[in-house]
């Protein structure tokens, strides 16, 4: 007979949770940069800070926080600070600390292609009253 294995469930760690938080945004990139002209892809790194304490789904030194009805708005810019593009994500696998990926097709609001050229990336996230930009660069060679 194969011996059955005794689990204390004291000894197991509590489920893991996300931690309430402020967010704010950092990082924007867009790769490949310079692109095609055929579609970038946007990532963002989101973090925050916390007074709550407790398990994470990471680790005590960099928990994983939350902000459920956080509200990121990607922005694409010409030099001219012309607004082309924009997109907003609302909460969910958004609204977590980490980094954040979404892929944008180079194309403006009436959905032509874009000149060659540089442009502007703009992330804002607002998250419990307050709100975080950042800025990056996409250089498009088609």
């Amino acid at each position: 007979m194969v011996g059955a294995v005794g689990i204390d469930a004291a000894a197991l760690p509590a489920p893991p949770h996300l931690i309430a938080a402020a967010l704010t945004v950092s990082s924007a990139v867009a790769f490949p940069n310079p692109s095609t002209g055929n579609g970038t892809t946007l990532s963002f790194t989101v973090g925050g800070t916390s007074s709550g304490t407790g398990a994470s789904v990471m680790d005590g030194n960099h928990p994983l926080l939350q902000d459920p009805n956080a509200k990121i708005t990607l922005s694409i810019y010409t030099t001219g600070m012309r607004l082309i593009w924009t997109q907003t994500l609302t909460g969910g696998a958004y609204g977590t600390t980490g980094e954040h990926q979404i892929y944008w097709n180079e194309r403006d609001f009436s959905g032509t292609g874009l000149a060659n050229g540089i442009y502007l990336l703009r992330i804002t996230i607002e998250s419990n009253g307050q709100t975080s930009s950042t800025l990056g660069k996409i250089l498009i060679l088609g």
